[in-house]
């Protein structure tokens, strides 16, 4: 892990992503302390979702999802 001050990353912004996309983990030090971290993210889900087979076990659940979350906002105290 590499760390920069936060004037620096403010001025290499750019150059920092590129190193944090190429896996590199860089951490932004305020007053001599690390205070955040810049790490890569994780990839996004990129499946398609089976809407159909989702809506064929929700049919299976002993329950009703839609009649449970309106008995969730009818007995919340807020």
């Amino acid at each position: 892990m590499t760390n920069v001050s936060l004037p620096e990353a403010q001025a290499r912004l750019g150059e920092l992503i590129d190193r944090v996309e190429a896996g590199e983990t860089i951490g932004i030090e305020r007053e001599g302390r690390v205070v955040a971290l810049i790490e890569r993210s994780a990839p996004a889900h990129t499946e398609p979702v089976d809407v159909d087979a989702l809506a064929r076990g929700a049919s299976t659940l002993a329950f009703d999802p839609v009649d449970s979350v309106e008995a969730m906002r009818s007995h919340a105290r807020f």
